[in-house]
């Protein structure tokens, strides 16, 4: 009996707990349907907030993405600008290197043309006045003066000018026009004496050799270009007359050496006016070289 009686107490302690549990269900399954429209309603909103939420997010990175554009279409345009201002100065630079570069090699013709030219220069002189080397006397009224040349493979081209010039009486009857402290020059803008026109008689180039410079005594051709005005340096003029001298300019020609009447040059310096500041002449005051030639090699004892 005892057995039976704990076998209806375990069947009804089982029967509660599923009527327990059924009735949890059916009350959370109430709760369920009586909140599910409220949940809804508030599932609505929140979904109505998101979708506002990304509409200004993707409003934010639209307006962004727009702004960026903009940077870089400025960045694009900026860079256009400067490729082309490249483009441009590359261009110049190569117009530049092809203006030099013809500029280079119209050098290298100008040089190998000097170079013919003076070598043509140095051939006939030797050939025509024998030696390395020329004299050549001026007379004047009160004594003579005798220069001798640089050697013509120093200074071949205006060797050559001076002594084809003497060669044909160019330099009859010129004179010196200018009495300054450092120069006498001279010229033949009061020559007494017809002489056959003849070209050349302005240098083509200025002429200049360091090995042969402005010391006392010697010749230089002055001018720019040079010619046909020369003088006598009456102190040595290396500085003044040299390269970079008289403002930067190219060296005047020095071209020949006195090596008779040193001391009629000085008495000429001396007696001339001596006019200021720069020392040219009235015309009435020129001292004239009354005969200008190239003096043969076996004359150079007598007027030694």
């Amino acid at each position: 009996m005892r057995k039976r009686g704990n076998q209806s107490n375990f069947g009804f302690k089982a029967l509660a707990i599923v009527f327990l549990f059924l009735l949890i269900l059916i009350m959370l399954l109430s709760i369920s349907l009586i909140s599910s429209p409220a949940a809804e309603e508030m599932d609505q909103q929140n979904l109505a907030q998101t979708i506002q939420e990304l509409k200004q997010k993707l409003a934010s990175q639209e307006d962004e993405y727009k702004k960026k554009e903009k940077a870089f279409q400025d960045i694009e345009k900026e860079l256009n600008l400067q490729v082309g201002n490249l483009e441009k100065e590359v261009s110049v630079l190569e117009t530049k290197a092809q203006v030099q570069a013809k500029i280079r090699v119209g050098n290298n013709n100008i040089e190998q043309g000097l170079d013919r030219l003076k070598n043509f220069c140095k051939k006939y002189s030797t050939m025509k006045y024998g030696g390395d080397r020329a004299r050549v006397l001026f007379e004047t009224s009160k004594g003579n003066i005798v220069i001798e040349t640089a050697p013509y493979d120093v200074m071949p081209y205006v060797t050559y000018w001076f002594l084809s010039l003497a060669e044909v009486g160019f330099w009859d009857t010129c004179g010196i026009i200018r009495n300054a402290a450092h120069v006498l020059q001279c010229n033949c803008n009061g020559r007494t004496k017809k002489v056959p026109q003849v070209g050349g008689v302005s240098l083509a180039f200025q002429e200049y050799n360091p090995d042969f410079k402005h010391e006392q005594w010697t010749l230089g051709v002055a001018g720019r270009p040079g010619g046909p005005d020369f003088y006598f340096n009456i102190v040595p003029n290396i500085q003044a007359h040299g390269p970079g001298g008289q403002g930067g300019t190219e060296a005047d020609p020095c071209f020949a050496l006195v090596i008779k009447g040193h001391s009629l040059i000085s008495n000429i310096h001396n007696e001339l006016p001596k006019p200021n500041p720069d020392g040219f002449l009235e015309p009435k005051d020129y001292f004239e070289f009354k005969k200008v030639r190239v003096l043969a090699t076996k004359e150079w004892a007598t007027f030694s």
